[in-house]
């Protein structure tokens, strides 16, 4: 999670909480399955 982490710092709170709050159900939709799996196991939801 290194690099969301990172990226989550230079960004605003706000901005970061949507980013949060939305880009699972982006990926999901758009069938980045691969990516949807790394996001969850880096942020420990299992």
């Amino acid at each position: 999670m290194g690099e969301l982490k990172d990226r989550l710092a230079k960004i605003p709170r706000e901005d970061g909480r949507w980013l949060l709050e939305t880009l699972p159900g982006y990926l999901r939709d758009t069938s980045q399955t691969a990516r949807l799996h790394q996001l969850l196991t880096d942020c420990g939801v299992e």
